[in-house]
């Protein structure tokens, strides 16, 4: 294809969003492109990239010149089509350094086509669009995206792709990679064409954004609070400080690439909060301070997952710990919410808890780590975790540890989280990890000094909770009688003392389980009918 170069220019009145094009590639002139290889390159024949054209290899053509994955068959001679076998554990990449240094909202179009194997609905040959910020471009390589291939012998094209806003401003490279992991071999492989990248122009410092939260002259929880705010065009950084007087940084004073940040905060305290964006030509003039003040609240910070799909990648499916035995399998979401679910310890005991889980790949290795705010300031600190595994855990499988409370803990409920990642990294407990999930629950904490009859009081549970039908008591000694009552406080079921419930009849909800016991006491939980 002839080469083009769409030109644009910044017209009086023309929104400052607008996208001007700063790279295009046709493959029809001299390649600037290179190839990097992961793996260990077989002996020939073995498959790399190079520029065919319709009387070269029609079939990988897209228009005039491409760039095509091809079977080499010795340093120079190769043929249309790719090979396989060999060719398992290799797979090379044709990237391009790209200089965004004065563009923001990165766009990327191109043309591409690729047949790839599919085979039992399992994509084995294919395309990977990724790209890296390391200087060499030699590692970090990310993917964008889903996989391209699956019998696409006709051109395909993509328009107008959100590149990651990470790049924005930077010097990166992008490019394609190819796999080739069955015995099968269809032509074409892979070929990429038609190449536009295009961004808002950057020209002048960033305008000043607006915090969503907190609010100003607002409430805010104490504990580890998250601090929110708008992302600006043409911003790289934030420049952030929080103080207890007014353009005072003695409680946070820091520069992050994100438009979030998780701060722990005091309670009943007044805080001042500015955020400055900038970028190469300098900080945005002129942004206003904000007050807000913390209530006896304690909130926690929130975590997350860039992946959405948590059945498959890296998810907990069943936590046993004091009291609590819950099953969550098949629950995607990222956090889960159990504080409704109690776990009771004592002070100074030793408490084994282990978590199930499974990913997509019994080849990855999970990472789980516990904490319970002991102090209960709402930050999760270091002296509060317990990780369960040192080397990861092959998926699925178990994690197991020890939780040893502390002898001079304070008594009363406070949370736990729970956390699995993947790749063989510790989880952090707060922010978005690229896989893995999150559970939190609620501890009691009992003095180790009560009587017999209050340490069995103290250890009964009901579980499973959520629940279908049937929901279990896990010791029903001393119970003298058990009513259930909804959530507008009417009781809709009277029964005998049971280690097991039928509450079939019961509408899903959330419902008060009380037990009364024969000393008089009255124990109540809340339970969840699915």
């Amino acid at each position: 294809m002839k080469k083009f170069l769409l030109s644009c220019s910044l017209a009086l009145g023309l929104s400052a969003n607008a996208q001007t094009t700063f790279f295009t590639e046709d493959f029809e002139s001299a390649i600037t492109w290179s190839v990097v290889n992961f793996g260990t390159a077989p002996a020939y024949p073995r498959n790399g990239f190079t520029i065919v054209d319709a009387t070269s290899c029609p079939v990988n053509s897209i228009t005039g010149k491409s760039m095509s994955i091809v079977g080499f068959t010795s340093a120079s001679a190769y043929g249309c089509g790719y090979v396989s076998t060999p060719n398992t554990t290799f797979k090379p990449l044709v990237r391009k350094q790209i200089d965004a240094s004065q563009y923001a909202n990165l766009l990327l179009s191109y043309n591409w086509k690729g047949y790839g194997d599919l085979f039992n609905g399992t994509l084995f040959d294919y395309g990977e669009l990724m790209y890296s910020t390391d200087p060499a471009g030699l590692s970090g390589w990310t993917l964008i995206g889903n996989r391209l291939g699956s019998g696409n012998v006709n051109t395909q094209t993509v328009t107008d792709l959100a590149l990651p806003a990470d790049l924005n401003q930077k010097s990166f490279w992008i490019g394609w990679r190819f796999t080739s992991d069955n015995i099968d071999q269809f032509q074409p492989g892979l070929s990429i064409d038609d190449v536009v990248i295009k961004g808002t122009q950057i020209t002048a410092a960033p305008a000043c954004t607006t915090f969503t939260s907190p609010i100003n002259n607002g409430t805010a929880n104490a504990g580890t609070f998250d601090f929110k705010w708008t992302a600006v065009t043409g911003a790289q950084t934030y420049k952030l400080k929080i103080g207890t007087t007014t353009g005072g940084s003695d409680i946070y004073n820091q520069t992050i690439t994100t438009t979030s940040v998780s701060v722990p905060l005091n309670k009943n305290t007044t805080y001042y909060a500015t955020v400055v964006p900038s970028n190469n030509f300098g900080d945005a003039t002129g942004c206003s301070e904000i007050t807000f003040t913390t209530n006896s609240n304690v909130g926690y910070c929130s975590t997350g997952s860039s992946t959405p799909d948590h059945q498959n990648f890296g998810n907990i499916s069943n936590v046993v710990f004091a009291d609590i035995s819950n099953s969550s399998v098949g629950n995607n979401n990222a956090y889960k919410d159990f504080t409704s679910i109690t776990g009771n310890v004592l002070n100074g005991s030793s408490n084994t808890i282990t978590v199930t889980h499974a990913n997509y790949n019994a080849g990855n290795q999970n990472r789980v780590a516990v904490w319970i705010d002991y102090n209960r300031d709402g930050v999760f600190s270091a002296n509060e975790q317990t990780l369960l595994t040192t080397t990861g855990t092959i998926a699925p499988g178990t994690s197991t540890g020890t939780i040893v409370i502390p002898e001079g803990v304070d008594f009363g409920t406070t949370r736990m989280r729970i956390r699995l990642n993947l790749l063989n990294v510790v989880p952090p407990a707060c922010g978005v990890t690229a896989y893995g999930q999150t559970e939190d629950y609620t501890i009691d904490i009992k003095d180790k000094t009560l009587g017999v009859s209050d340490l069995n009081k103290a250890g009964i549970s009901v579980y499973p909770n959520p629940f279908t039908d049937l929901l279990k008591i896990s010791d029903v000694k001393g119970v003298k009688s058990v009513s259930v009552n909804d959530i507008s406080g009417r009781e809709v079921k009277s029964l005998a003392p049971s280690a097991e419930l039928n509450l079939s009849s019961l509408k899903a909800g959330l419902y008060m389980v009380n037990l009364k016991m024969e000393d008089g006491s009255v124990k109540t939980f809340k339970a969840i009918k699915k």
